[in-house]
């Protein structure tokens, strides 16, 4: 089986549709996008694997967003949508996350002895102090 990153390095050039073709035909001079400036467009197969001050290739960043939602308010995003209102089931997994799942998750990070960061809004700190 040939990889992705094999496939696309060893293609010259990428097929366009007739309908694309004749647009790109008609086009004398593409005009240039406007660019963030922060850094130069490398892709991954030209760079140096990038490695941590500690040697490691790969870091991964964990947190845990707490958030108040008020019942039947109608704010935030519905997981499940399309159903009556008050939305009992959206209201309830962000209910059962923040008064169960959180604690289990912070007892498995303890367990595993993996650090984890903690976003907390104002509001949630209000209603649930501890």
């Amino acid at each position: 089986m040939i990889s992705r990153r094999m496939f696309c390095g060893s293609v010259p050039a990428i097929s366009l549709s007739l309908a694309t073709r004749s647009v790109v035909a008609q086009t004398s001079k593409p005009s240039a996008l406007p660019s963030h400036g922060r850094y130069d467009y490398s892709s991954i197969k030209s760079r140096k694997p990038y490695r941590w001050p500690n040697g490691t290739s790969l870091a991964v960043y964990v947190a845990l967003n707490l958030e108040h939602f008020v019942f039947g308010d109608g704010l935030g995003a519905e997981l499940a949508p399309g159903g009556p209102q008050p939305d009992i089931l959206n209201f309830a997994w962000r209910d059962y996350g923040n008064r169960v799942g959180v604690w289990r998750l912070f007892d498995l990070f303890d367990e595993i002895k993996w650090p984890a960061s903690i976003l907390v809004t104002h509001r949630f700190m209000l209603i649930a102090p501890k």
